[in-house]
């Protein structure tokens, strides 16, 4: 089983895979796992409102 042993280990490996992808956001969920929406469902629909505002034009 693969696993990544702390926040700023996972930040660092899921940067490395997006490096090169233009127009990525990356975004840790404490405390979450695979199922972020699940384990922290308010911190996930946040991060979701907060990207969709800076991708949205007003109106």
């Amino acid at each position: 089983q693969y696993h990544i042993p702390s926040a700023e280990a996972k930040r660092s490996f899921y940067a490395g895979i997006v490096k090169g992808a233009p127009d990525v956001t990356l975004t840790v969920i404490p405390d979450a796992r695979h199922f972020a929406m699940y384990d922290q469902p308010q911190a996930v629909n946040s991060a979701i409102a907060d990207f969709l505002s800076k991708v949205t034009p007003n109106k």
